[in-house]
């Protein structure tokens, strides 16, 4: 039996800096997470996600607050909405940190197609290495926006994202508010 459709109303969650709330590996589905008018504080990651199954996950109103590292890693899998709420990086941290990363090991086999959508979602990079994506195979098939978000970024004189994505990604940021260091 498929482990799914997971709804968080209201949830306060406090962990320590390497927490991963909610990890969707293995064959099953895993799919349909809803977070509802959270907040999820000192974590690493939200979701990391390594199941070709595990899609259509959202977020609505919530806030993430002193994160470590990836918000969200796909590995495999994907299709993910933000709408609404905030996203801050720990200004202490020294390693990556991004909303969403593909992860460490970029050439799994069998990525499938993932959506990417934030809508309205206030972020805050305060950590010396934090940007909006950790992207680095360029081979990998995504659709990311961005609408009507506002980030900032404490200068490091470090990059706000570190995409390599060229021949099947879709990166758009539509009327949004970057860092002045990137536009």
């Amino acid at each position: 039996k498929a482990t799914q459709s997971f709804k968080f109303f209201n949830v306060q969650f406090t962990g320590v800096p390497n927490t991963t709330v909610i990890k969707c590996g293995g064959t099953i589905n895993e799919s349909e997470n809803k977070f509802i008018n959270c907040t999820f504080t000192y974590i690493k990651t939200l979701l990391e996600i390594d199941n070709l199954e595990a899609v259509n996950h959202t977020m609505v109103a919530s806030d993430f607050e002193n994160i470590y590292g990836h918000l969200v890693v796909a590995k495999k899998g994907g299709q993910l909405q933000f709408f609404g709420g905030s996203i801050i990086f720990n200004a202490e941290t020294k390693n990556d940190c991004s909303i969403f990363s593909t992860g460490d090991d970029y050439a799994t086999s069998g990525f499938t197609n993932c959506v990417l959508m934030c809508y309205g979602v206030r972020g805050e990079f305060r950590g010396e290495f934090s940007r909006v994506l950790n992207i680095k195979d360029n081979n990998m098939p995504l659709s990311i926006v961005f609408d009507t978000c506002t980030f900032a970024k404490f200068d490091y004189s470090q990059d706000f994202a570190e995409c390599t994505v060229q021949n099947n990604g879709n990166i758009i940021f539509r009327n949004c508010i970057l860092p002045s260091s990137v536009r």
